[in-house]
């Protein structure tokens, strides 16, 4: 079985998905998309019981990550009401399918020469494992008025990070 991303040829009856398609073997195409376009989907759609687990499952996995630092509480949601529940999910995953709203050639990584003046303050959690750290390493060693702290007690938010974002701000000021 093929992995290849192929495009079909134009005579081709596969549909034109916007994701994309897999070649699974010469001439078959099937749908593909990140996951975090499933459940940008998912949380858009009008069936409100589905909307209520993906975001119940979404809720879970930010529990996951965001306890992974020491000293975390252990709980099954991160929100436990769900209607922040719901929002909190359909936001995040509409952001993030989204690209963060930047198109490729916005992107900030392709784009530091043109930051390189500006002060910045980097705050990242040691136990991160949704914000690769090697990215706020690239980019404080590309700009000269950058400063990265590394919070060894933090992941992706919470007490470890917030007042070491506090001090970055009052810096900057």
């Amino acid at each position: 079985m093929a992995a290849a991303l192929s495009v079909p040829p134009s005579d081709s009856t596969a549909p034109p998905y916007a994701s994309g398609l897999l070649e699974t073997e010469p001439g078959t195409f099937i749908h593909w998309e990140r996951i975090v376009e499933a459940y940008a989907r998912r949380l858009a759609g009008s069936d409100l019981v589905e909307r209520e687990a993906a975001a119940g499952e979404w809720d879970r996995w930010e529990n996951t990550h965001m306890r992974l630092a020491p000293g975390r509480r252990e709980r099954e949601l991160l929100h436990e009401d769900p209607v922040e529940r719901l929002v909190f999910a359909t936001l995040v995953s509409h952001y993030w399918s989204s690209d963060a709203f930047l198109p490729a050639e916005q992107a900030i990584l392709v784009r530091l020469d043109s930051l390189r003046d500006i002060p910045l303050r980097m705050v990242h959690g040691r136990y991160d494992i949704s914000s690769p750290l090697s990215t706020a390493w690239r980019i404080s060693q590309a700009l000269p008025h950058s400063r990265l702290v590394i919070a060894e007690d933090a992941g992706h938010g919470g007490p470890g990070i917030y007042g070491r974002l506090r001090e970055a701000v009052l810096e900057l000021l």
